[in-house]
């Protein structure tokens, strides 16, 4: 039971994380930059495969011009204010051809981005992934892609470091493997 619990606080204090990503329309890589730390602990905090530190929390509130202990308090929303942040602003201008740091508008209808958001952020890729088994997913979600376009966003993904791959035996639909060996995807 307590493991429930903690689980599901943890999936919160993920979500509060994509939030303030969201509020301060930075990638992970721009958070990672602006708090000067390694992204792949956000990677790893978003995912759940590591917890937030006290004081990894206060050098995000830091940066962004808020009380980081906030994140860990679920009854108090995450400020919006993180957009009019001082050093948020400074950082922006500092970095603003540096196209990794941050979200860009046109980007939230990009096949890629809903991929990420509605999959990769959620721990779909926990264990590896055919394509076919994405593009259910994918279809339950509402979204239609051609499987041609699909490998190109999955393997978009894996360039950017997003998601990793090998190769495994075919999965076939109705069960059991074929003998051909196809490209799985899942997550660092």
């Amino acid at each position: 039971m307590i493991g429930n619990i903690s689980q599901e606080y943890d999936k919160k204090i993920s979500e509060r994380i994509l939030l303030i990503l969201k509020y301060s329309s930075l990638e992970i890589k721009g958070i990672a930059a602006l708090t000067n730390k390694s992204p792949d602990i956000f990677y790893a905090i978003i995912t759940r495969r590591r917890r937030l530190s006290p004081k990894l929390a206060s050098v995000i509130g830091e940066a962004l011009d808020f009380d980081g202990n906030i994140i860990f308090n679920l009854n108090i929303p995450i400020p919006t204010t993180i957009k009019e942040s001082q050093k948020l602003s400074t950082f922006k201008k500092a970095n603003a051809n540096n196209r990794f740091f941050f979200i860009d508008t046109w980007t939230k209808n990009k096949d890629s981005t809903f991929i990420r958001e509605q999959l990769l952020d959620k721990g779909y890729f926990a264990y590896p992934r055919y394509a076919w088994e994405v593009n259910q997913q994918l279809l339950k979600l509402g979204k239609r892609l051609d499987s041609d376009l699909l490998t190109k966003q999955l393997k978009y993904l894996v360039e950017k470091g997003l998601l990793k791959s090998k190769k495994a035996p075919l999965k076939l639909k109705e069960g059991g493997y074929g003998s051909r060996s196809v490209t799985v995807y899942f997550q660092k």
